[in-house]
């Protein structure tokens, strides 16, 4: 005996025949049968037959299932008849018995599903929406702005399949009654375009600095293949329209609409089907004071400080060498006072303090700067 079986016809005197993973000619055991396996469908709607093939001579099946199946008559014959309780996943298994013991042979078992499938077409978010299922009623809803067969956002019918078509998107269920062993009910959110769930990312380092340019970028879009242009909004304000995915508020403009402390740069996209949706938006802060008040709104701690947060040389340059902060409620009673002798931060314990809009005082070098914060618990 050797590896090729030195010229001998007999393959039994082959090693390769036995061991070698890809150039042997046993098909998967050594006494040259084919392994047992689990024939049938992995997806039942209703009740179906499995088979378990490539037995041992004088072997012996005995069947068992979990999840939300049951076995239909004989649990020792081949085939067996598997039946769905309900929609959902389990495990079928086969116990082997033979001459040389006994082994498990297993297949997982699913329920039916939506299948949507995004089509070509000139109307927005056009998509095939089906379900593996025979003869029975399907009564379909969507929600959102999706219509079904380009009318309504209900339809009782026959088919086991629709066409939808929308910009933003919803959800897509259907009621199945007749058609498998118990009434499925089944669900699924379409969003064609992603829209409003796309990333929007900046180069800046925030809180940004008076006279830092707005920097951003799209950083994720599921729609991005059907974009046209890209229109951003800094506050609201149109400051760029085009199709290009980043913005800088030097070079593009728009730096007159930045704002003192919270902004929100928003994009939208116009598609090549006519429609617009939104991609996503970018909150971020920007200081105009000396001072940051923060978190805002705040829960057990409100901290005064001198905005140098990574700001760099030029903002610590501006620091007092000592400031005052008072906090007042909307009616003008003071709750909280701090001094800072060193020009860094005071904080505030807010924990006591009933919810609702405060105003923060800071005096420095004879000069108040007045901020507007909220305590939220």
């Amino acid at each position: 005996m050797s590896w090729t079986g030195d010229g001998a016809t007999d393959n039994r005197r082959r090693l390769d025949h036995w061991l070698s993973p890809g150039g042997g000619t046993a098909p998967n055991t050594v006494d040259g049968k084919a392994a047992t396996t689990l024939a049938g469908p992995s997806t039942l709607c209703a009740s179906e037959t499995f088979t378990a093939t490539g037995l041992p001579t004088g072997a012996t099946v005995s069947w068992s299932v979990s999840g939300t199946y049951t076995i239909v008559g004989s649990s020792t014959a081949n085939p067996v008849t598997v039946q769905p309780t309900a929609s959902g996943n389990g495990v079928l298994t086969a116990t082997i018995t033979s001459s040389c013991g006994s082994f498990e042979v297993t297949k997982p078992l699913s329920g039916i599903s939506l299948e949507i499938s995004p089509t070509p077409s000139s109307t927005c978010g056009s998509a095939t929406v089906s379900v593996d299922a025979g003869a029975g009623t399907y009564s379909w809803t969507v929600t959102g702005d999706l219509s079904i067969n380009g009318g309504g956002q209900t339809l009782v019918t026959s088919s086991n399949t629709i066409q939808v078509d929308g910009v933003e998107g919803g959800n897509i269920s259907v009621t199945i009654t007749g058609a498998c062993a118990s009434t499925v009910n089944l669900g699924e959110y379409y969003s064609p375009y992603g829209a409003g769930d796309g990333t929007i990312g900046s180069y800046n380092s925030f809180p940004m600095l008076p006279g830092d340019p707005l920097t951003a970028y799209i950083q994720d879009f599921a729609g991005e293949a059907a974009v046209v242009e890209y229109h951003w909004y800094l506050n609201g304000n149109l400051v760029l329209a085009g199709p290009s995915q980043e913005y800088n508020s030097n070079i593009d403009g728009g730096a007159w609409a930045l704002q003192c402390d919270m902004n929100t740069l928003q994009v939208e996209a116009m598609l090549d089907c006519g429609e617009t949706v939104s991609v996503g938006e970018l909150p971020f802060e920007r200081m105009c004071f000396l001072f940051r008040v923060y978190p805002n709104p705040a829960n057990e701690t409100l901290t005064v400080s001198v905005g140098d947060d990574g700001a760099g040389q030029a903002q610590r340059k501006a620091r007092p060498a000592a400031f005052t902060a008072i906090l007042y409620d909307h009616a003008g009673t003071e709750h909280r006072k701090g001094e800072s002798k060193d020009g860094t931060a005071v904080q505030f314990n807010t924990t006591g303090l009933p919810e609702g809009t405060y105003f923060v005082h800071i005096h420095k070098d004879g000069e108040v700067e007045k901020r507007q914060v909220v305590i939220r618990h």
